[in-house]
């Protein structure tokens, strides 16, 4: 089972240990087989759809880390980003709180 998918069934039965557990597997070096710099904003896209797209909570470990990587993925400058963020409103809160960590900034 892939770590998102764990993810929404500790937040579903809230097992908060499992979703951290959840979270450090995906923080890894590598996110979908590929080393992290080298993940494509189209890449970046698919890891937020699958995230978002359960039932998750806003403010949880892994939606923060996958936020980490769609801001430096530079996601957050593309018209797609603001399609996603109509769809997902917890990908919003969450990438304000990765800008309030930067000081402010996204990119």
């Amino acid at each position: 089972m892939d770590p998102i998918a764990v993810h929404a069934l500790a937040d579903k039965y809230d097992v908060p240990a499992l979703r951290e557990c959840a979270a450090q597997q995906f923080s890894g070096n590598e996110v979908c087989g590929k080393k992290f710099g080298g993940l494509t904003t189209k890449e970046a896209q698919l890891i937020v759809e699958a995230h978002y797209s359960r039932c998750v909570k806003c403010d949880s470990a892994l939606g923060r880390l996958i936020c980490s990587y769609v801001v430096k993925t530079g996601l957050v400058k593309e018209l797609r980003f603001t399609n996603l963020a109509a769809r997902f409103p917890c990908l919003v809160s969450d990438v304000f709180w990765i800008a309030r960590v930067a000081g402010g900034k996204l990119w």
